[in-house]
């Protein structure tokens, strides 16, 4: 419908319309009935200043008005030739449209101080409900009108009546509804503009507009604000069609949006006095103001208490025990947040069922359906075979679901709704055969009844926030425990529960820094000949030997040691104090707790230890007396294992050994004695080579120099490991930009470099990247730099700002051995981090220890969540690649894929 409602060109006769222009308040447009106020006919006047036809004191006034927005709009009560009239004045640009109509008196009761004493009889309510009746009674009361009503506006157009109050022998419209079409989008902007709308008859004869220009009026002029404009006939229409002769709307308006109206309604021609309708849009604006309040006040109450029961809901799994039980089988169950018959909790790859409504479920498709649409969570409707008719299939017994996403991976919370059978009764049947063309008004009005199936009891705001909250508060938890899990393993060894080598050196780097520290022993064991019953009954069997071992030292020694795992098959326990002196006995009694053999799965396996003891000195280090019970075990080794021996001589020995190895490491990083291998980084989907890894070796006359483990913490100490680190860079670049250009590995594929904390202090290592990366041609982003998660340092560092600055020149950080290190989730958070690399320890026990399992899931969704690249390090098995496939790994590196070989040797598949 284009009809033109702001400009119609035409008024409703219950007054006079004039035109002027505010510069000269001279008449430029009059209605055609003049002469009904002024006594003098619209084309004598035309031209005219104002002020000869109300004088110049009314026109002063009017002027004022005119440049006051606050006072437009309200009544002016004036004198003119056929007695005393309100004048309406409203700007339009240059022009004020000024309306005048004679002055009636007001309804038996209805002055301005009972407008002000409804009012305050209002705010005294406390619920929506309560104020819509009494608004409808005291309208009516003070109006006089045959019918009064309230509509209130649904989100899709559509009206219903909420609120009544009528003659006793007309019929009741309370709860009837009534299609978007009866009240037109461009009709509502204009119940925006102007908020009251007043029809003295629906059957007036329209007055035209004159022009000084030109007679009748051809300018669009633009009426929206006018009092008198002139109503649409299908409006009119409508008003005869339902018994209506005459009406008064108010509009309810809240953040600048209709949200319903109060609707007048008389079967005879009424107006009422222009100060009575002013009166109204005050009242109407109030009420409108109170129903947002109360509104607000309910909704908070709502949230509070839907807060209330998810913390209590929270509290619940942060006590313990599943998940799924602590949301349906404690005292606060998801159905307590959420009304609904049923709700179904996938977690963990399980689903728990709860209440009437879910047993039927088919929980797999439901799953599938909630995994490929995710990005659509949180969902609902309390339609589902209209929103989503597949899943609707799939799901016979539900017509209305709500679904939110639970952790990380593929879990989610879905409540149920059955179908509620009910009628909608419409005043006046909404079909097309009920108007004679398509923009008519409806013939009839009379009662039809819509039968409404397949939809369930709606979803309010407050049960999506409350279940969308849950949802965010689950996942809050889910962090802070894997957070908590990370902190622990931190510092603990998975495997035997023991403290692991950090653990290990924090303990004794506190016990030696004190200002008279105690004598310190300690007992370096290794299993003898571990790897050969690792290599024969396989990783469970070493895996049980580990356990084992473990036990058995614990159970030697006495609370007051210190026991830890430092890797591998190697333990440590720490004496100090009084059990120092007696360190070499509880050595022997350790020694003694191996000769007994370990069976595991039928077979019997005899494991010996050696045993290296070493005594702190004064001033000595953590580094200085692990590598001197090191040396003392080694000792025991070559004196034929299962046995102990002590550290003495050997100090000096190892003194020199460092010296000279630190000399020898300077000629080969100038003498072309380092040499670099290269491990394929593989997708595990499909294990295509993505990439490599570059691992620095060291080579002198054909032969392994040192391992990698002895020459780079050496470096680092010295400070070789900036030269050394250079060249590093500079040999893997130029590499992966040979491959490049020989056509070997396309433009994705990437180079991985392992960076050294002490490299962060390098002030030359960004030109040094850059450098290397212009030499070779090769794209910044191709090169990944590795820095291990136990150098990563606290937010707002220098070395953050240097990362900071690496990662904003275009190259990608990777955190290796994640989970290994300080494990604290707050790296993620201000790190550049573009990679994360699951440490080949948790790898190892993926398929053998729960733990592992599900502290490696955990990481590869959390760094998914974050938007990064998962990597998985020490792939051993086949077996090892297909549970990261199923976990959603994006790659894997270990000897199944490929080991470290030479770049001639490197097999790009």
């Amino acid at each position: 419908m284009n009809e033109p409602l702001r400009t119609p060109g035409t008024i409703q006769p219950f007054g006079v319309l004039i035109i002027v222009d505010i510069a000269t308040f001279t008449l430029r447009h009059v209605s055609d009935n003049a002469d009904e106020i002024f006594r003098r006919s619209a084309t004598s006047i035309l031209g005219t200043p104002l002020e000869d036809l109300i004088g110049r004191e009314s026109t002063g006034r009017l002027r004022a008005r005119a440049r006051d927005p606050l006072t437009r709009g309200d009544p002016v009560p004036i004198m003119v030739a056929a007695g005393q009239v309100d004048v309406i004045l409203h700007v339009d640009g240059q022009l004020a449209i000024i309306e005048f109509e004679p002055r009636l008196p007001s309804p038996r009761g209805a002055e301005t101080d009972d407008l002000y004493s409804v009012i305050q009889r209002l705010q005294r309510l406390v619920s929506s409900d309560a104020v819509r009746v009494a608004v409808v009674e005291e309208v009516r009361r003070l109006t006089g009108f045959d019918r009064v009503m309230i509509y209130h506006f649904h989100p899709d157009g559509h009206g219903e009546v909420v609120a009544e109050d009528r003659l006793p022998e007309m019929d009741p419209y309370l709860g009837f509804h009534f299609p978007a079409s009866d009240i037109p989008a461009q009709a509502r902007t204009l119940y925006l503009t102007k908020h009251s709308r007043s029809i003295a008859t629906n059957s007036y004869t329209p007055v035209e507009i004159l022009s000084s220009s030109e007679g009748i009026s051809d300018l669009p002029l633009d009426l929206s604000q006018a009092e008198l404009r002139s109503i649409s006939p299908h409006h009119l229409q409508f008003m005869a069609n339902i018994g209506q002769a005459s009406s008064l709307s108010l509009s309810l308006v809240r953040d600048g949006h209709l949200i319903g109206m109060i609707t007048c309604a008389h079967r005879t021609p009424r107006l009422m006095p222009s100060v009575m309708r002013r009166g109204l849009e005050v009242l109407a604006g109030q009420v409108a103001l109170q129903l947002d309040s109360l509104d607000q006040v309910a909704r908070m109450a709502r949230e509070l208490d839907a807060s209330r029961i998810r913390t209590s809901l929270v509290d619940q799994v942060e006590l313990g025990g599943g998940v799924a039980d602590a949301l349906t089988k404690r005292s606060t169950t998801l159905l307590d947040l959420v009304p609904a018959d049923g709700a179904l909790i996938s977690y963990g790859g399980t689903i728990t069922r709860l209440g009437h409504a879910t047993p039927s479920v088919d929980g797999e498709a439901l799953t599938a359906w909630v995994t490929e649409n995710r990005a659509l969570l949180p969902f609902a409707t309390a339609s589902l075979a209209a929103d989503a008719p597949g899943l609707a299939r799939s799901l016979p017994m539900i017509a209305g679901i709500l679904i939110v996403s639970l952790g990380s991976g593929s879990g989610f919370i879905a409540w149920c709704r059955l179908e509620v059978s009910r009628s909608i009764s419409w005043l006046g049947s909404p079909a097309a055969s009920n108007r004679a063309t398509p923009v008519s008004p409806r013939n009839s009005f009379a009662l039809w009844q819509q039968a409404v199936a397949d939809t369930s009891t709606a979803w309010r705001e407050a049960e999506v926030n409350g279940a969308t909250g849950l949802s965010s508060d689950l996942n809050g938890t889910f962090m802070r425990r894997l957070e908590s899990q990370l902190a622990y393993f931190a510092v603990h060894d998975q495997l035997t529960g023991l403290p692991n080598r950090l653990s290990l050196e924090r303990h004794l780097d506190d016990a030696l820094s004190q200002s008279d520290p105690e004598q310190i022993t300690a007992l370096f064991i290794d299993l003898d000949r571990f790897k050969a019953v690792n290599d024969s009954l396989g990783h469970r069997a070493g895996d049980a030997l580990l356990q084992e071992a473990a036990r058995r030292i614990a159970d030697t020694v006495t609370p007051e040691e210190f026991v830890a795992r430092l890797g591998g098959d190697e333990f440590i326990v720490l004496c100090s104090g009084e059990r120092a002196s007696r360190s070499a006995d509880l050595a022997d009694l350790i020694v003694a707790a191996f000769r007994e053999p370990i069976v595991f799965q039928g077979s019997t396996v005899l494991v010996t230890v050696s045993v290296g003891l070493a005594s702190s000195t004064p001033g000595g280090s953590t580094a200085e007396l692990l590598s001197e019970a090191d040396l003392a075990m080694y000792s025991s080794k070559d004196l034929g294992r299962n046995r102990m021996s002590r550290f003495e001589s050997l100090l000096g020995e190892k003194a020199s050994s460092r010296f000279h190895m630190e000399q020898a490491l300077r000629v080969g990083i100038g003498g072309g004695e380092l040499l670099l291998e290269y491990q394929t980084v593989s997708r595990t989907s499909d294990q295509a080579a993505v990439g490599v890894e570059a691992l620095v070796r060291w080579h002198r006359d054909g032969l392994v120099h040192a391992p990698p483990n002895d020459f780079i913490p050496l470096a680092e100490s010295t400070g070789l490991i900036i030269p050394l680190g250079r060249w590093v860079i500079s040999e893997a670049v130029t590499q992966l930009g040979a491959w490049r250009h020989a056509g070997v590995v396309g433009a994705d594929f990437t180079m991985a470099i392992n960076l050294s904390p002490v490299q962060l202090s390098d002030s030359e290592l960004l030109r040094t990247l850059d450098a290397a990366c212009d030499s070779a041609e090769v794209s910044k982003s191709s090169v990944i730099l590795e820095i291990t998660e136990s150098s990563l340092v606290s937010e707002g560092s220098p070395m953050t700002d240097v990362l900071n600055s690496i990662s904003g020149a275009g190259y990608v950080f990777s955190i290796d051995d994640f989970g290994t290190g300080h494990s604290s989730l707050s790296y993620l958070r201000y790190l550049p981090t573009g990679q994360i690399k699951i440490d080949r320890s948790f790898v190892s026990g993926l398929l053998t220890n729960p733990r592992d399992a599900a502290l490696v899931a955990a990481v590869i969704g959390l760094a998914h969540d974050f938007g990064m690249i998962c990597v998985a390090e020490g792939v051993e098995t086949s077996a090892q690649l297909e549970a990261l496939q199923r976990l959603g790994c994006d790659l894997a590196q270990g000897f199944l894929l490929g080991a470290p070989v030479s770049a001639a040797d490197v097999r790009i598949t």
